[in-house]
């Protein structure tokens, strides 16, 4: 699951979100009206587009809402109904008078959805399209003279791809004035650069035919997606990462020793990088509470001579678990007796966290009280087996069981700890999360491969906006 993410045009900060097909037949996020229009649609795979596509909307608008407004209502209060015209029109009743003003646009292709949101109400498309060969016929029917000669001159290794990008943006301009394919595709021409700025995007240039209307003029942007990308280099030796209320990413980053929030425009904000006034070791892995108090355990292992390290003396006495308050920032240093802590989850309550030791092999738990801190600390469960690994990434699934990163493979254990069974992964295994929108899409990150397979029990999703 991808979190929404921003670009800038001259109309403003842009959000978007492009996502893929998992778990279409969960119709909880739907509003009652937005369900019967759904079961109206004609067929399977309508039905199937229209709701991803709705999905993936009401996720980027519920995460823009709550970068600019600081919260937003429950997916199934956000509507997204079609205007008269087609064009997706977005109802925030909840919000009342504190609805800002925003446009919406949705496409979809090969079991994947695109949108862009941005908060005015300006002309405004987005479109998704699958590199593939154009005929010259399509060409020739469908493009203007000056996007021909654009074609005409491209290197052969660049056709496929400039004649999608001409499309793509000549489909987005026709959302933007709210025509679509109704209106002949030679009402616009666009000219896209094929150079890359440094995120990626490539400018778009437009012009309209004349047509005797007053149409807006419009700038856009575009990019060709690689599957997978870069999203920060340096990364500082990262290693755990999670997702706050908000959907800002939250980093442990070994080599900086400190903890990082990646703010909507991508900035990042230091949570937390020294306690008593001396550097923290190495923050290995992070998680937080639905009170926004967030916790991660600090390991010396990235003060260690390895490829996960960078060798430098300890300031701190010993390893630690830490809690940072949401609003402050104020650092607590809660449990200090590990060797090495690694991962750790809170139970579905909340008033259990699970904490693994990577050198001492096994599972703590500690009661969570009112404020926050932590009590007990018994060991939970042993985390033994065949194959290399060590206790690692540590969560919860729907059902309260507790997956564990560790020897061979994913350790699960029932929530009263007894051992149901490994996941087998060919490499060592360090950590994992659940994504798709039932949950179900279970990912695995290992020594040197990042490995997908579907599972029955839903897990739970770090963020759902």
């Amino acid at each position: 699951m991808m979190s929404p993410q921003t670009t800038t045009l001259k109309s403003g900060l842009l959000y978007w979100l492009c996502e893929g097909r998992g778990g279409e037949d969960d119709l909880t996020p739907l509003s009652p009206d937005e369900r019967a229009f759904h079961a109206a649609l004609r067929t399977a795979k309508r039905r199937d587009d229209w709701l991803l596509g709705r999905r993936v909307a009401k996720r980027l608008v519920r995460a823009a809402l709550a970068a600019r407004l600081g919260s937003a209502p429950p997916l199934h209060e956000i509507v997204i109904l079609p205007h008269p015209d087609g064009w997706p029109q977005v109802s925030l009743a909840t919000l009342g008078a504190a609805a800002p003003p925003l446009t919406l646009s949705i496409s979809h292709s090969h079991d994947r959805a695109f949108c862009a949101l941005a908060f005015a109400d300006v002309p405004l498309g987005c479109d998704l399209e699958l590199v593939e060969p154009r005929s010259p016929g399509f060409v020739a029917d469908y493009f203007t003279a000056a996007e021909r000669e654009l074609m005409a001159a491209a290197p052969p290794d660049q056709q496929a791809t400039l004649a999608n990008a001409i499309w793509s943006g000549k489909e987005a301009a026709l959302k933007a004035i709210r025509r679509g394919l109704a209106e002949d595709t030679r009402l616009v021409t666009c000219l896209p650069d094929m150079d890359a700025a440094g995120d990626g995007w490539r400018p778009l240039h437009y012009h309209w035919t004349a047509s005797g209307r007053a149409l807006p003029p419009l700038t856009g942007r575009w990019r060709a997606a690689d599957g997978v990308t870069v999203f920060r280099q340096p990364s500082r030796m990262a290693n755990g990462n999670t997702y706050d209320a908000l959907g800002r990413l939250l980093t442990c980053e070994h080599a900086a020793s400190r903890v990082t929030r990646t703010e909507p425009d991508g900035t990042l904000t230091i949570i937390a990088a020294r306690y008593a006034g001396r550097e923290l070791n190495s923050p290995n892995d992070i998680v937080v509470r639905s009170d926004g108090a967030i916790y991660f355990t600090d390991p010396n292992f990235g003060r260690r001579p390895s490829r996960v390290g960078v060798p430098r003396p300890q300031q701190q006495p010993g390893q630690a678990v830490y809690r940072v308050d949401p609003d402050t920032l104020a650092l607590t240093r809660l449990a200090d007796d590990f060797d090495q802590p690694n991962g750790l989850c809170f139970s579905l309550d909340e008033r259990r966290l699970f904490v693994n030791d990577s050198a001492r092999g096994h599972i703590r738990v500690f009661e969570v009280d009112a404020a926050g801190d932590l009590r007990g600390g018994q060991i939970w469960a042993e985390v033994v087996g065949e194959g290399p690994g060590v206790p690692d990434g540590l969560k919860v699934d729907a059902q309260g069981n507790v997956y564990c990163a560790g020897p061979g493979g994913l350790h699960v254990f029932s929530p009263a700890g007894e051992a149901l069974g490994r996941v087998r992964v060919p490499e060592q295994a360090a950590n994992f999360t659940w994504g798709a929108a039932d949950a179900r899409s279970l990912f695995i990150t290992a020594t040197s491969t990042l490995y997908r397979l579907r599972v029955r029990a839903p897990g739970r999703l770090l963020f759902n906006a």
